[in-house]
């Protein structure tokens, strides 16, 4: 079944995607981010795009494989767009998309029937293959065969390409030329393997993808925590907050800066702040440590610089910081702070004044503490002798969440976007826990787990009105939200019925609990002080050491010296053996 295509402003577009199991339910909330970045850079209607879905109506296949292929959550997607340059800027942006193609024969059958239906293609054109469409003429072309759900070796792959010699083409053969037309044959396998569609097209555009993960990676980066979130992540979120040239961006929990350094590379003035100002300032580690971890981060850049062909300065020389990073990447650096969200309101209270509550900040990105490596601490008032203090107690989870989506709904602009990192229990999740607010919508909540209880979901909002009265708005978010429970204690008592995962849990437990017990008995006995032992009691015990270390030896040497014995004798009755034969 050949698929029509209109050559005029609008198209159809087959859109491949990566295939990696923790980011695919994050692939449609990514593609319609960027058709909103690439529409309003071209200055076309959003509307005109839209996801045709994995399989347009002309196209038949085996219902039953393909359906239960689509239920993996197929890496293929037909969509209409704009205009090509839509495409390609929305393949060059994306850290998801792999390319974006041109499509011309799409459905059931093998590489015989694709090769039958080219040839009737271009028959059809009058002018060969390469000049089906006006985005791909070229006076050469090349092809790639690539699978889905199963891997083809290379001699399988050139005899697709053979086979597909009968179809006539406007060109020549070139597979050096970087110009050159690239035709992509994607076979698509179920989960037994048997393959279920074929579909052909033209390349219009591939994915930045390796640039970014490459240049940004966590390996070659200057400075990093414990809980940098990878470069994939990053670009992920700036996408999906729709983060242009000129925005301004904050990271109400920075921490090393690596959300931001994605929003610095689009062009976005970024700000940052975290609680924790040795973080910002260039880490925690002091004394002998520091020194360490600094020569190995130094050793693991430079091959990670070496590999990408990068030559940079002395990296001794140069300190690592939160804004050293920045400079690295040829970036402005961003503005930090030690700042306790938990007083954010307070803190830009004059800015929010000013705006008279429609907002200053173009997006809010940011991936808070869950708990679990990094404490939830806020800032509460406290009086004491009559004298009011301020102490961190601990903050919920629930609140902080809410505390961030109130914060954005003064701060950011209408139609600004919030996106945040929320962490759940897989096992008792409900939407009741996501904030919701009535200047906001949310457009995607999506999940990553990271084990078998805990995940986190990747919120998505876009505010829609600006906040008339903050504090009305406040109490009907806080009716809203359900509480939601502690995600440490939730996955210590959380039942799931796995007896591996309940064994692992219980030996974590009793080592807590053992270690516990350990450190309040040492605080009841007495020092080693008053535990020294009389020199006398000192040589007594050197002396069993001594015995039962020589005890110790004299019995391996014994095993030794049998050993020795066996093996002379075997090989004595061997040699008898041997000998005996001879005369014979």
């Amino acid at each position: 079944v050949t698929v029509s295509v209109l050559y005029c402003a609008m198209i159809v577009v087959l859109v491949q995607f990566i295939s990696k199991a923790d980011v695919d339910v994050f692939r449609l909330p990514e593609f319609e981010a960027l058709c909103d970045i690439a529409c309003d850079k071209h200055k076309e209607p959003t509307a005109h795009c839209r996801v045709l879905g994995n399989r347009p109506g002309d196209l038949s296949f085996t219902v039953d494989a393909y359906d239960a292929f689509v239920e993996r959550r197929s890496p293929l997607l037909f969509a209409q767009l704009c205009s090509v340059e839509v495409a390609r800027l929305m393949a060059e942006r994306s850290v998801l998309i792999k390319s974006v193609l041109l499509p011309f024969v799409a459905g059931a059958g093998d590489i015989d029937s694709l090769a039958q239906k080219l040839v009737l293609a271009a028959e059809h054109s009058g002018e060969g293959l390469t000049a089906l469409g006006p985005y791909v003429r070229s006076p050469t072309f090349r092809y790639e065969v690539e699978s889905i759900e199963r891997k083809l070796t290379s001699d399988e792959k050139k005899a697709a390409v053979q086979r597909l010699q009968c179809v006539p083409h406007a060109g020549k053969v070139d597979l050096e030329d970087p110009e050159a037309t690239v035709f992509r044959v994607l076979l698509l396998h179920d989960s037994k393997r048997d393959l279920v569609g074929v579909f052909h097209g033209a390349v219009l555009s591939e994915s930045r993808r390796n640039l970014f993960l490459d240049r940004f990676s966590l390996k070659a980066r200057r400075y990093i925590g414990t809980t940098s979130m990878p470069p994939e992540l990053t670009f992920l979120m700036a996408n999906l907050a729709r983060i242009r040239k000129n925005d301004l961006v904050v990271d109400p929990f920075a921490g090393t800066g690596a959300t931001l350094l994605s929003a610095a590379f689009f062009g976005a003035s970024t700000m940052g702040f975290d609680m924790d100002g040795r973080v910002l300032r260039g880490g925690a580690i002091v004394g002998a440590q520091a020194k360490q971890a600094l020569a190995e981060r130094v050793a693991t850049r430079a091959k990670a610089l070496q590999r990408m062909g990068v030559k940079g300065e002395s990296d001794e020389a140069l300190p690592a910081t939160f804004r050293q990073n920045f400079v690295d990447y040829g970036l402005p650096a961003a503005d930090a702070a030690r700042l306790n969200f938990s007083v954010a309101c307070r803190a830009f209270a004059p800015a929010i004044a000013r705006h008279r509550n429609r907002g200053f900040l173009d997006a809010i990105v940011s991936d808070p503490p869950y708990g679990i490596r990094e404490q939830q601490r806020r800032v509460v008032n406290a009086t004491a002798d009559d004298v009011e203090l301020r102490k961190v107690a601990p903050w919920a989870c629930g609140d902080l969440m809410l505390d961030l989506v109130s914060f954005a709904a003064v701060s950011l602009v209408c139609g600004g976007h919030l996106v945040y990192w929320h962490p759940t229990c897989r096992i008792s999740y409900t939407d009741a826990e996501i904030p919701t607010h009535p200047c906001f919508e949310r457009l995607s909540n999506e999940e990553q787990a990271l084990s078998i209880k805990l995940g986190r979901r990747l919120v998505v909002m876009r505010k829609i009105r600006d906040s008339a009265n903050p504090e009305q708005d406040l109490a009907l978010a806080r009716d809203s939200i359900a509480s939601a429970s502690d995600v440490r204690r939730v996955m210590d008592d959380t039942s799931i019925g796995n007896e591996q995962y309940f064994a692992y849990r219980e030996k974590r437990r009793n080592i807590r609990e053992a270690r516990e017990s350990w450190r309040n008995a040492q605080s009841t006995e007495p020092s080693s002080a008053q535990q020294r032992l009389s020199k006398a009691e000192i040589r007594e015990a050197n002396m069993r050491n001594r015995a039962r270390n020589v005890a110790a030896r004299e019995t391996k040497q014994q095993a030794h010296d049998e050993r020795q014995r066996r093996d002379s004798d075997l090989k004595r009755s061997r040699d008898e053996g041997q000998g005996s034969g001879l005369k014979d």
